[in-house]
């Protein structure tokens, strides 16, 4: 069974998700900073980290940087909004 902690301000952002993991026998935990991260991080091993926009306490490189140096070896997803994403120029 894979653990896979799931990082958002608003655990409602990420329900659908959590429910798709769990039919899928996946066990989830729900953290709402990245403080919160770093305390599970330190109690159990997760396999995934799947982080929402922003985990609300640190920015996103701060968040990954935390997470990369208590566990080297964690897989790690940031999840964003659709409508919010902005793709680069093309340079010509």
């Amino acid at each position: 069974m894979l653990n896979i902690l799931l990082a958002s301000r608003d655990e409602t952002s990420m329900a659908a998700l959590k429910a798709g993991l769990e039919e899928n026998d996946m066990q989830t935990a729900w953290a709402e900073s990245g403080r919160y991260v770093r305390s599970m991080l330190a109690e159990r091993d997760f396999d995934l980290v799947v982080s929402g926009e922003n985990p609300g306490d640190m920015i996103d490189l701060e968040f990954i940087k935390t997470i990369i140096g208590l566990k080297p070896m964690v897989n790690c997803a940031a999840v964003i909004e659709r409508d919010r994403y902005v793709p680069c120029k093309q340079p010509r």
